[in-house]
């Protein structure tokens, strides 16, 4: 809804999860009415204000290193909140090929998830 409202009438936005969970690797669509490439967001929300760590899918972080510039990752803090805040996080490549200016680093760390039968490896993102 913030998005909604917030983006200029020129991009229509589609909200993928709205009414099901769609196993995506992205939960909102950003499209130019006019045509143009799409930008794809991923939604990281916590309750809390400052927790910096939070995992992605591998399929993310391919998409990240793919679309570069039109894949976000929107950090939400304080979701659900009167406070809540969001930073968005453009180009996950480059910020985190220089973490010490930029605070933003990943971590892969392969560990077994079961979901309906299959592994997957997951990485985690830090964010000062």
């Amino acid at each position: 809804a913030y998005l909604r409202a917030t983006l200029p009438d020129t991009v229509t936005v589609t909200w993928m999860n709205e009414d099901s969970e769609q196993d995506l690797w992205y939960d909102i669509r950003l499209q130019p009415k006019q045509g143009g490439e799409p930008t794809y967001v991923e939604v990281k929300s916590t309750s809390t204000r400052n927790k910096g760590i939070f995992e992605i899918s591998v399929g993310q972080v391919k998409a990240a290193f793919v679309n570069r510039n039109r894949f976000a990752i929107v950090r939400v803090f304080r979701a659900g909140s009167r406070e809540a805040t969001m930073v968005p996080l453009f180009n996950l490549p480059a910020l985190c090929s220089d973490p010490e200016r930029t605070g933003v680093a990943v971590n892969i760390a392969l560990r077994q998830q079961v979901e309906a039968g299959r592994a997957a490896s997951l990485a985690s993102v830090t964010g000062n």
